[in-house]
């Protein structure tokens, strides 16, 4: 049986080292943990930070993929101050369920765009759609603008 493949920049010993897996060298490498039929590959720590470089990074699971917080710490996605796209869900979803007591959309200068089906839709579906009651409406003026809502 051979020897894993690992190097170290300490001695294991010391607490306070750090252990390093394919960190000497100046070559590229691929650093595999686990296999495909292992049951658990658990890390845990304080903080773990998983940086991919210019390359990206994939989280891929064959069944449910979970995020979560213990408690009410909150989960972030693209929240660095730099434009980008951020994406949920692929045109081919059956439905993108979002839930909470408020729902908050901050467009910008942007505004909010909520496209639903083709203009060439039949309209007695649209009202199945879409629907805002004027109930549900409470207008202001913000920066000079007027809230407007259509029936084409």
């Amino acid at each position: 049986m051979r020897a894993p493949n690992t190097s170290s920049s300490a001695p294991a010993a010391s607490a306070e080292t750090a252990i390093n897996f394919g960190t000497s060298g100046t070559n590229s490498k691929t650093i595999n943990i686990g296999v495909d039929t292992a049951t658990k590959v658990e890390v845990k720590s304080l903080n773990i930070k998983l940086d991919a470089g210019s390359t990206g990074m994939t989280l891929s699971s064959v069944g449910a993929l979970a995020m979560d917080t213990v408690g009410t710490s909150a989960i972030n996605l693209g929240t660095e101050a730099a434009a980008k796209t951020i994406t949920i869900g692929n045109d081919a979803s059956t439905k993108v369920d979002i839930n909470a007591l408020a729902i908050e959309l901050d467009a910008g200068s942007g505004g909010v765009l909520l496209p639903g089906l083709p203009a060439d839709t039949d309209p007695s579906v649209l009202d199945k759609v879409f629907t805002v009651l004027a109930s549900d409406i409470t207008t202001s003026l913000y920066a000079g603008r007027v809230l407007a809502i259509s029936d084409g």
